[in-house]
């Protein structure tokens, strides 16, 4: 199954019930929650089959909006051509149409069903093993 990295300063909690629906279906999730994670674990996010990232992440630095330098650095810095699926509390449709043109593959916003979300990133996925 899929291995997949998850940034989010608030991974766990209220996401559990996410992260065990897929852990159920037999991927593997990799929790990414500080900026320090991320900077040590670029080549293993890299790795990954998949990358779940919240934009806001004002846990990790002073920037609020620190989602979309990650999305815009793992595109262009590290050439990342996997799915990656932008899983925030974000509204402003202005930063998700950006976040679509820097390349998100699918945008679910904060707290959809777990069903929804389930469904959303085994489509994601098919995009790999195609």
């Amino acid at each position: 199954m899929a291995r997949i990295a998850w940034i989010d300063d608030d991974y766990y909690g209220e996401m559990d019930i996410l992260v065990e629906s897929l852990r159920a279906d037999g991927h593997t999730v990799l929790p990414f929650g500080s900026m320090e994670d991320i900077q040590k674990g670029i080549d293993v996010i890299c790795s990954c089959d998949a990358v779940i990232l919240d934009i806001i992440l004002p846990k990790i630095k002073e920037d609020p909006f620190l989602g979309m330098s990650v999305l815009k650095s793992l595109r262009q810095s590290y050439g990342y051509q996997k799915p990656i699926m932008i899983y925030s509390g974000v509204r402003d449709e202005v930063m998700l149409q950006k976040a679509k043109e820097w390349g998100a593959t699918v945008i679910l916003k904060k707290f959809v069903d777990p069903v929804v979300f389930r469904d959303a990133v085994t489509d994601a996925l098919k995009s790999v093993k195609s």
